[in-house]
This record gives structure tokens, sequence and C-alpha cells, in this order.
């Protein structure tokens, strides 16, 4: 079992192991939390949209902008929990505080926000200042096992993307639910992971975007939708809607990785070390992969708080009220240059791009490119050549060309056409994609067979990428699979 399943039980003469591991958990996720989210905030800002909302947007067209999918998601929330004038409103994990000013100035709501981030809080409580809002805008550093409002503070509650950084659910919606009014809503907005990639989980078996997260962030708690809906149920709330958006959330994290590549040279080494904006790059690479491929969902679930005895409170006979149908223009268009970008991952995520295929050089074999290794020309020209020719659906997955350079004792040069179903020996100046990498590296790499590790090669400069990303991230898990018995992995090694 995974540690973070390795829980002490909550029965009888264990209460007090188990109060002391959550009173140790309060530490360690402070730690992490806070080496993830205490990084300048010049750098979130460089590449998240105008609001700083770091979670999942709402695309109600897939080319709206990054700042009016911010908006609407935003929007999106409040309708869903009927926010009026005068409503209390928590907000767990409030981050950069997007929801609480939303909240406030577009609803006139009085809003409060819990964060483990110390940066977090400073820049709330600064904005509000600054824009005279600090008597309905607040933040708080404090843990959601800590906190100790009095009940029935608050008339609405959200969290946005923070479910996966709690270990204990229940006790977390348990809180939520005491300090609600009446039949307070409670709108819950996080990733969950699928059932059959949730037990491999439980017995310490990631994913590969899972251990990418667990690197990345030290601390996460990728539960299932079953498991997030029985806490709420169990913490005396009742499930009114629930609202799958995982395609949103690849769009989101698409246009942040295109902001990252894009204005690289005025991140990397500034504002942040070159290390660490390669290992976000990475990371924002490792979740577009995620949703597109089913190991992550992303849910929003609408509750409302349960009492024994009252009549139900009316509520809308059908979801017409919670729809955003039109897109909210607001805020200062994105550059041409980073839509148009964001455009060409799009097309090529998308499977389309072909004027940019169009005006690719062709590719021609060159048999001095040929690998001299026996098993890597096995490995390429069998193996992955067959792979690429007889399987049209994973074509699908790595559209276009993919240049292959090997370094080193190793050298060799290979190109991947997808278009053609070929892997041939030879060189391609204008592949929509590019790896290139010292020999042993790569066998090592194919030899341990996972994503985070490539991504950690990148982070260091001990790999090179050009291109899609995301695309080459398909590509190393199709080797990797390709590579196939312990033999070749064994003779990769030696």
């Amino acid at each position: 079992m995974q540690a973070d399943d390795m829980t002490p039980s909550r029965d009888g003469a264990n209460v007090i192991g188990y109060e002391r591991f959550l009173a140790a958990k309060v530490a360690s996720d402070t730690e992490a939390i806070q080496s993830h989210y205490d990084l300048p905030v010049e750098f979130f800002a460089a590449f998240l949209g105008p609001r700083m909302a770091y979670s999942c947007a709402y695309f109600t067209d897939p080319d709206n902008s990054l700042a009016n999918a911010e908006e609407d998601k935003l929007r999106l929330t409040a309708q869903k929990l009927e926010l009026q004038p005068g409503d209390r409103v928590l907000d767990l994990g409030c981050g950069w505080g997007s929801f609480l000013f939303f909240a406030a100035e577009e609803y006139g709501c009085s809003t409060t926000g819990v964060t483990l981030s110390r940066e977090q809080v400073a820049h709330v409580n600064r904005t509000a200042a600054e824009r005279g809002l600090s008597d309905r805008v607040k933040a708080q550093l404090v843990h959601v096992y800590d906190m100790d409002f009095p009940k029935e503070t608050f008339d609405k509650a959200v969290t946005i993307g923070a479910i996966e950084h709690i270990e204990d659910l229940e006790r977390t919606f348990r809180k939520t639910n005491e300090v609600l009014r009446g039949e307070g809503l409670f709108l819950c907005h996080g990733m969950t992971k699928p059932w059959s990639q949730r037990l491999r989980q439980m017995s310490n078996d990631y994913d590969e975007v899972g251990e990418i997260v667990k690197r990345h962030f030290g601390v996460g708690h990728w539960k299932s939708f079953w498991e997030v809906s029985q806490a709420l149920e169990q913490s005396g709330f009742e499930i009114l809607d629930q609202e799958n958006i995982t395609q949103h959330y690849a769009l989101t994290c698409t246009r942040w990785l295109e902001n990252l590549r894009r204005r690289e040279a005025e991140i990397a080494g500034t504002i942040v070390p070159d290390d660490k904006y390669r290992e976000f790059v990475a990371l924002m690479a490792g979740y577009v992969t995620g949703f597109q491929m089913s190991g992550t969902i992303c849910n929003q679930i609408l509750c409302q708080r349960h009492v024994d005895g009252i009549p139900r409170p009316e509520r809308p006979l059908t979801r017409r009220h919670m729809l955003v149908s039109e897109p909210a223009y607001v805020g200062v268009p994105e550059p041409e240059e980073a839509v148009s970008a964001a455009e060409k991952v799009r097309r090529l995520l998308r499977g389309s791009g072909r004027g940019m295929r169009e005006e690719r050089r062709s590719a021609q074999p060159d048999e001095s490119c040929r690998s001299t290794n026996p098993v890597l020309r096995d490995l390429f020209e069998t193996r992955l050549a067959a792979a690429v020719k007889d399987h049209p659906q994973l074509r699908e997955q790595i559209r276009g060309v993919i240049a292959l350079e090997l370094t080193g004792e190793e050298g060799c040069a290979y190109f991947i056409d997808s278009d053609k179903g070929s892997v041939l020996p030879g060189r391609c100046e204008n592949a929509e994609c590019g790896v290139r990498m010292e020999g042993a590296e790569f066998a090592r790499l194919v030899q341990e067979g996972r994503v985070s590790d490539w991504l950690e090669a990148f982070k260091h400069r001990r790999i090179e990428f050009s291109g899609n990303l995301i695309t080459i991230m398909r590509l190393q898990s199709i080797i990797a699979s390709v590579a196939g018995s312990e033999e070749t992995r064994r003779r990769l090694s030696a």
C-alpha cells in the first residue's frame, strides 16, 4: 500500500494514533504546498490568465482565449452556487483569490479563503487592500483540518483544485458541513482517478502522470470519484449535480504549456531557476497527456447540506441556470503570437495541422544514420516500425514526423512518419517534433520505461525536446511498450 493509504484506523484505541498521524500530515502538507506555491507570484502570472486561476478553465468554445475561459469557469461556479448579494462564502484552497474576488466584485459576497501558501495569503490580502475590498475578501494561512470557524458562519462553500492535496476528505467535508447554514450549497471541483488506476495506486503502482505529480508536488491524493462522493454523503451532504469537465482541463493545460514555452526567455533563470522552469513545462505536458489518455478526470460536484426533519428547499428544476452559453469577453486579449501558437498546438493535438506538415521538408532515408547496435536496430526498425505500421490508432497519437537522434557511442538517427506508417534511418530537418539525447541515457530510460524518467532528464537538460512535448511523451510510452521483453531491456542495459 502507498503511504497515503497506510493511515491508522480511526476506531477505538487507534483514535489517538490517527490524530497524531493527521498532525504530522498537517506539517508535511504545509511544507510540500509551500515548496510549490510559494514561488514568486510573477512566475505564475507569466503563464496563467489574468484572473490567476490555477485550476481548470471552462471553454464554451475551444478557440476562446484563456482569459475568457477563466472568466466563464468562475461564472459557472457562481451560478451553480446560486450566489446572492450578501452571501458569506468559504473557499477551501483559495489560491491567489480568483474566486474570492470574483464572488465579491461580481455578486456582492463576503468571502474568506484558506490556504497553506504564505505567498498566496499575502497576495490575496494585499490585493484586497489595493482594491478597497479588505472588509469583504480575506485569506487565512491554515490547514483545512485546523479550521476553527464557528458553526453556521457561511452560506456557501467551494473548493477548486484542492481535494488532490487532502488525505482525509471526510474530515474536511464534515468541517465544511458544520460551518454552513441551513441547506447551504457546497461545490467540490477536483481531479480523480478511474477506479482501476486507483486500485493500482493503492498498491504503490502509480501511472506515469501520477508519478510526475507525486514527484512535483510532494503531496497528492488521487481519489476515485466514488471515494469523493462517499465522503461527501458520509459528511452530511446530498449530491445535486455532477459535471465532468476533463476536456476543459486538457485545453487549459495546453494553454499554460504554450505560455510557458513562449515566455521561456523571460522566465527561466530570471524569475525562477532553469530547472524549476523545465519542471513546470514537464508537469503541464504530463497533465495534458493524463487528461487526454483517460488517466485523470476532473469533476464539479454540487451538493447541499442535508438536514433531517426540515422540508427540502426549492431549487431550480433544470440545469438551465448553471449554463454559461455566451463567452464573457473581458480582460486583456492574448497576444496574437500566443493565440496562433496555441492554435498550432491544438491542431496537432486534434490530429490535423496539415498545413504545417505540407511546409515540412521531405524526409529522406539515409542508411548512414542506422544504428550499429543490433539491439537498437531491432527496437527501431522491427518492433517500433511494426507497431506504427500495423496500428492506425497508435499513429493517431503521434501525428506527423518525429525525429529521434542518439549521440555518443550509440549514435544514430531515425524519423517516425505516422502519415506513412514508417520508421526509417535518416534525419528530418523540419520535423514537427524532435528528441535528442545521449545513446546510453536513452538505453537507460527505455529500460526503466516511465515517462516521468524522461521528464526528469528533460528538467536537468540530459535530453532535449523540440516541438510538441505531449506527442513526445506519447512516443516514449510507445517505445517503452514495444521494447517488450525482459531480454530486450537486459540487452539495452548491458
